[in-house]
């Protein structure tokens, strides 16, 4: 016999209440794949050295779940994530005779990742409700970094290196979200958007 709510009774004394509840057909299962691909090039240019870098990521994962233990009510939770990522460096360094080196290059990198989260009635069919949220959000991440040093050897032994790195930081969200418990609707939108500088100074000494 079972006391209060017919979907769920979470008063039951001892180890005897029941969180998952779930009347419907899903099953509770997480999938995930990820397509990592890497691809590197080093250039000899008897002056120097140019080097390159490339991944690209590939990533999209699956949840289902029950989640009547948190809500009080036998809901379930249906959740998709698609990520894509590509990331590029490319740097040059030169090994000149004379006592002047230098390095220098960037890195790029823009990333995507869309997101889709469900909550549905999972109880009684004579008893089913709207969804509890619907929410979604897509984020992008795009970011330049600019570096570069110079090095001096005065003698065998001391060295000076100068340096800077410049970089950009951009990230733009967007999110949807339908809550038919209060009935409360967000559509949000934000921008943010970082730039700075690291400047660089080293004096070392090799006895």
């Amino acid at each position: 016999e079972q006391d209060g709510d017919p979907s769920i009774n979470i008063d039951l004394p001892n180890n005897n209440q029941q969180v998952r509840l779930s009347t419907a057909t899903q099953s509770e299962r997480l999938t995930s794949e990820v397509n990592i691909t890497n691809m590197g090039i080093v250039a000899d240019l008897s002056w120097g050295t140019l080097t390159s870098s490339t991944s690209w990521i590939d990533y999209h994962s699956f949840v289902s779940a029950d989640v009547s233990h948190w809500q009080n009510s036998p809901y379930f939770n249906t959740g998709t994530r698609d990520i894509t990522r590509l990331a590029q460096e490319l740097r040059i360094a030169t090994a000149l005779d004379g006592p002047v080196n230098a390095i220098g290059g960037f890195y790029f990198e823009d990333t995507e990742n869309d997101s889709l989260l469900l909550t549905l009635w999972s109880g009684s069919s004579d008893l089913a409700r709207a969804p509890l949220t619907d929410s979604n959000l897509f984020l992008t991440i795009n970011q330049w970094s600019y570096f570069g040093e110079l090095t001096y050897d005065t003698n065998d032994a001391l060295s000076i290196t100068i340096g800077a790195r410049l970089f950009t930081y951009d990230t733009s969200s967007v999110q949807n979200r339908l809550s038919s418990g209060d009935s409360s609707v967000v559509d949000r939108r934000t921008d943010k958007n970082e730039s700075s500088e690291t400047l660089k100074a080293n004096l070392s000494w090799s006895p």
